[in-house]
């Protein structure tokens, strides 16, 4: 049974009483299929699925398809997702448990299986993780409006210049992660960087985060962060004309263009592991070829509220 807590707050003639408990949820695994006419949010919305799932294949396929620049009118997707609902209403984001996404003619796939830690993570066919050192891009809505380049005229002081990072236009306030697992050695303001972070990673890996409107909550010089953290909020600080984020990567003293990083992936699955992986994969790509068959929009594989073992499990252990 799929089980959800739950707090109950009531008023009593002594005050507010508490009281923890539980109720069911039902489980939906659907599917759906679309092409992209224009963007991945919209093409979803038209095939009547939730757009949030846009967020989590561009987390997925982040390192692999850049979702900022590399989309094109006529991609196609096949996606296998699950779905909280109670009473109807939906309670809670499922999680997308396979993925074909065919990018400039190119396909790519996705299944959700657990790693040898026992925690979700994402394997391409051949059992690789999809998983890298380093995210693609620090924050997940945007445009890029400047690329990393030696020598580009300066927006503000009208003169040459190397632009060492990659900016990011968003709305003030959007949210900005961590790239990768680090230290936080700067949460600072200088003047022309505005307010900014910058972590520590491993391999003489340090990252960079400009003109930041505010830090998030609670961080400070030391702290440990994880890939994909908040970190702070889009702003405008420092030398800036437009609400935007600069990212900036460097190693070893030297700056590296951020979207042109070459780094090693994830492990992935053990040998030991692999003929479970191999079981769970082929059993998704059916359910994902069911999908295509169906020559429609969302279509419903499983529901269940009760009895067995869930069957959002990514593998057995």
């Amino acid at each position: 049974m799929c089980i959800r807590d739950s707090l109950l707050v009531s008023r009593t003639e002594d005050g507010l009483s508490t009281e923890l408990g539980t109720y069911p949820l039902e489980r939906t695994v659907r599917g759906v299929q679309g092409e992209i006419r224009s963007s991945l949010f919209e093409a979803l919305v038209e095939e009547g699925a939730d757009p949030q799932l846009a967020t989590q294949l561009s987390e997925i396929l982040g390192w692999d398809i850049d979702f900022f620049r590399d989309l094109r009118k006529g991609d196609r997707f096949t996606l296998l997702y699950e779905e909280y609902t109670r009473e109807g209403e939906r309670v809670r984001d499922g999680r997308i448990l396979a993925a074909l996404f065919t990018n400039q003619g190119r396909d790519y796939e996705a299944y959700l299986f657990e790693n040898d830690l026992g925690f979700p993570a994402y394997y391409d066919g051949e059992g690789h993780s999809l998983e890298k050192q380093f995210l693609r891009a620090p924050l997940k809505y945007g445009r890029i409006s400047s690329n990393f380049s030696y020598r580009r005229l300066h927006p503000v002081h009208k003169v040459y210049r190397p632009h060492y990072g990659v900016d990011y236009a968003a709305p003030t306030g959007t949210p900005v992660y961590a790239t990768a697992n680090g230290t936080v050695v700067g949460r600072t303001r200088r003047r022309g960087n505005g307010n900014y972070v910058q972590l520590r990673h491993g391999n003489g890996y340090e990252t960079f985060y400009l003109h930041l409107s505010r830090f998030a909550k609670g961080l400070r010089v030391g702290q440990k962060v994880k890939q994909g953290d908040l970190i702070g909020h889009v702003g405008m600080t420092g030398t800036a004309t437009a609400p935007h984020l600069d990212y900036r990567v460097k190693k070893n003293g030297k700056w590296l263009n951020p979207r042109k990083l070459d780094l090693p992936p994830a492990e992935p699955v053990s040998q030991e592991r692999m003929p479970l992986y191999a079981t769970r994969r082929d059993e998704l790509r059916e359910q994902l070829e069911a999908i295509v068959a169906a020559r429609t929009q969302t279509i419903v594989l499983e529901s269940q509220t009760t009895g067995g073992a869930p069957v959002d499990e990514p593998t057995g252990r």
